[in-house]
């Protein structure tokens, strides 16, 4: 029997000698030159937010300008809309930037200690599943070299075949419990404090996912990261299971790897290290002490933040890496994304207050979890931006100054933020041109495709029409395809096309993502539509990099229009 924990209300944190001892801050010293809030390596945000605040002052004359120079009345707040959204734009974009570039040279292994200090721990594997049990994986999973590990099933399935299979499978193998329980509230995070509460009292537990394959020394190698009491939890590395990938994750798969590698393993140093949800190893007397995993569809996050305001913190190990499956097809795509945008809003309006008002965590892991957690829920500025420069010229016929000074500065920065997403794939990737090009060109697509399901989705999460929930990603090819879903992407595709017909190809881009989101529910079929769907995924690209060399264009005078609409 574990501890006796309740989840109502977190707990107040604790009082931590360590860092008063390791940091004395006056009542009165400047709040953003208090030493604890630079703890972290600052090198990373400093360039960030330096860079963003030199391009914004640069160019703060040219947008008063566009707005003064508006030629009728409405067009001052579309103007203001294009003057607003830019500098969000570039925000993130020198984000992606500076985390591409410093994140190559940051994959140096943290300090572990020896494993003769750790090699008697006993440890939980904790396998959560809704409905979608796979044996497979968790066969592969189980085979640990660490002698003391003991596997339990946290099964919230309601299908009876699915818990007809789970206890078919415990009842064949040693070591093997099923953990249930009634109802599901708190989703996943919910199965998770009950298993921990009334079940597993191991003193570390390692979390993954239903399709995830944890490598036979994961728990031997995270368990030799915990060489501070301030560590928490440590979260491994991941790739995409080639092995078990269809067509549509092959061609996607890969963004996985490169993500993984450069995104995390620079947070050690320069910012926060989060619990990505699976592939973890955790202490359980950290997961007692915060009051357990809160009941959000994002709890991953929440427990990262939550420990942090207790003094704890994350390793990632970029030397241990498990496998995970990329989703199926696109609709397993969608459904994923859609669980993503509902607990990014989520945890940013029920959460990261109280993780921004805490004293614990530094400056720069605040950011380092702000400015991520916003990046799904921003994607409805980029949707008003194209609406505004689109509806601009479609009402006035001007297309959108961009001042006399140096009209080239504005279209520079955002050429150059627009495209940072893909700068880590180019780098990882550049001597595999074709590979590049064709992964670059496909999710360039499908993740624009999603754009119109996630503003809409998060729009009905901030009202009462909807709430947060924890969806399930499915695991296997549906056999049919519900073509209804999509009607709203397509219709915007259909009025956003009519404006890019006057308003210019990256606009267009946008709008071809959505009027063939349908055609990519077919994409791993192997028929002629299914060969359509293929070809299809590739053209908006072609249709966004020539609408940015025509822009391009225009700045060195070969055009005499000006844009920030990148025609």
């Amino acid at each position: 029997m574990g501890p006796d924990v309740t989840f109502d209300e977190p707990p107040e944190p604790r009082e931590r000698t360590v860092r008063s001892e390791r940091v004395q801050t006056p009542e009165h010293y400047p709040y953003l030159l208090s030493p604890q809030y630079w703890e972290k390596h600052h090198l990373l945000y400093t360039g960030i937010i330096g860079t963003w605040i030199l391009i914004v002052a640069a160019s703060i004359p040219m947008f008063v300008e566009m707005v003064a120079n508006a030629p009728v009345w409405w067009a001052v707040g579309l103007l203001s809309i294009i003057a607003l959204s830019l500098p969000v734009f570039w925000m993130f974009g020198l984000y992606n930037i500076f985390v591409t570039f410093i994140g190559f040279f940051c994959g140096k292994n943290p300090s572990r200690r020896d494993y003769r200090e750790v090699k008697d721990t006993p440890v939980a594997i904790v396998y959560p599943t809704f409905n979608d049990f796979s044996p497979m994986h968790l066969d592969e999973s189980r085979q640990q070299d660490h002698e003391h590990t003991y596997t339990y099933i946290v099964d919230d399935s309601t299908d009876p075949d699915i818990i007809a299979e789970i206890d078919a499978y415990a009842a064949a193998r040693e070591g093997v419990t099923v953990i249930r329980r009634e109802g599901r509230e708190g989703f996943k995070a919910g199965g998770l404090n009950h298993a921990l509460e009334h079940v597993i009292d191991e003193p570390y537990f390692a979390l993954m996912d239903a399709d995830e394959v944890l490598p036979d020394d994961f728990v031997s190698e995270t368990l030799m990261l915990f060489t501070d009491s301030d560590i928490g939890f440590v979260q491994a590395n991941h790739d995409y299971n080639r092995g078990t990938a269809t067509r549509f994750g092959k061609a996607l798969g890969i963004g996985v790897d490169v993500h993984w590698d450069i995104y995390q393993p620079l947070r050690n140093k320069y910012g926060f290290v989060m619990l990505l949800g699976h592939g973890a190893l955790i202490r359980s007397d950290v997961w007692k002490e915060i009051g357990g995993f809160p009941h959000l569809v994002s709890e991953d996050l929440a427990f990262s933040t939550r420990a942090r305001e207790f003094g704890y913190r994350g390793v990632f190990a970029p030397n241990v890496t498990c496998l995970e499956d990329f989703p199926v097809n696109y609709d397993a795509f969608r459904t994923r994304h859609k669980k993503w945008t509902g607990g990014s809003i989520e945890y940013i309006t029920k959460e990261l207050p109280r993780f921004l008002k805490s004293e614990e965590p530094s400056l720069v892991e605040k950011l380092d979890v702000l400015i991520p957690t916003l990046q799904l829920p921003l994607t409805a500025v980029f949707m008003a931006y194209l609406l505004a420069v689109g509806a601009l010229e479609l009402t006035t016929g001007t297309v959108v100054p961009v001042g006399v000074a140096s009209p080239w500065f504005l279209t520079v920065v955002t050429i150059v933020t627009l495209l940072s997403p893909v700068y880590c794939y180019i780098i990882a990737l550049w001597k595999r041109p074709l590979k590049l090009l064709h992964f670059v060109a496909t999710s360039t697509t499908v993740y624009c495709s999603v754009a119109v399901l996630a503003v809409a989705h998060g729009i009905k999460i901030l009202t009462p029409l909807e709430k947060a929930e924890f969806l399930t990603t499915p695991k296997t090819e549906g056999a049919m395809i519900n073509w209804r879903q999509y009607w709203p992407t397509v219709a915007m595709g259909v009025v956003v096309m009519g404006i890019a017909a006057d308003s210019g190809l990256l606009i267009g881009a946008a709008a071809l993502t959505w009027l063939i989101a349908p055609l990519l529910a077919v994409y791993n079929r192997e028929s002629p539509l299914g060969t359509v769907a293929r070809v299809a995924s590739l053209i908006p690209l072609v249709v966004m990099l020539t609408g940015i060399a025509w822009g391009t264009a225009m700045v060195l005078g070969l055009d005499p229009r000006l844009s920030l609409a990148l025609q």
